[in-house]
């Protein structure tokens, strides 16, 4: 998404694409090719599954430059509510059509925990604060602001159910971490000089 975002950002918006942007981009990318080099077969093998995540990454790009081209008179939290309910349609009708008949008392409370911090924190906070991110910053900057997501994800699975990590994981948090400071130090120190 990232990648996409300062593309359209750059044409649409008129935003700068810095050099410092790019390498931090490109560093960014790297590490994550790293992070999925291995799956990189399985996604070759689901073709259809890898176009939807590639035309996942493009809309929520697009969905990201468009908050930001228009000005909105509403607050970010009422924007962030309009989304969730409009999103909620076609999840809702998938639901129906390909998973009829879902037993909701047969989900335990552990799961059911699971669900309300998914909505709640994960989803709702999270998503108003990418909207407000979006509103402060230039789209590149914001965008890369993603980049450690996956990463933080690899190293949550570590800490919550154990699975391994090893120098690639590392490798590419150092990457991420490296390419977003270039991005966000030199935002910032022009920012506080300019």
């Amino acid at each position: 998404m990232p990648l996409w975002a300062t593309i359209m950002a750059k044409f649409v918006l008129k935003e700068q694409l810095t050099f410092e942007r790019l390498v931090g981009l490109g560093l960014g990318l790297v590490g994550l090719t790293i992070l999925i080099w291995p799956d990189i077969r399985a996604i070759g093998e689901a073709p259809f599954h890898a176009a939807f995540m590639l035309g996942a990454a493009i809309s929520w790009a697009a969905g990201t430059i468009t908050m930001k081209r228009f000005q909105w008179t509403a607050p970010i939290i009422v924007l962030t509510g309009w989304q969730f309910i409009l999103g909620t349609i076609p999840v809702v009708t998938g639901t129906v059509l390909f998973h009829p008949g879902i037993a909701v008392s047969l989900i335990s409370p552990k799961a059911m925990l699971a669900l309300g911090y998914t909505i709640i924190l994960a989803t709702l906070f999270c998503h108003w604060a990418w909207f407000k991110s979006v509103s402060l910053l230039p789209t590149s900057v914001a965008s890369m602001g993603t980049l450690p997501i996956p990463v933080l994800g690899v190293f949550s699975s570590a800490l919550i159910l154990g699975e391994r990590i090893g120098l690639r994981e590392f490798v590419a948090l150092v990457l991420v971490l490296v390419g977003l400071s270039i991005v966000v130090i030199r935002f910032y120190g022009v920012e506080r000089h300019g």
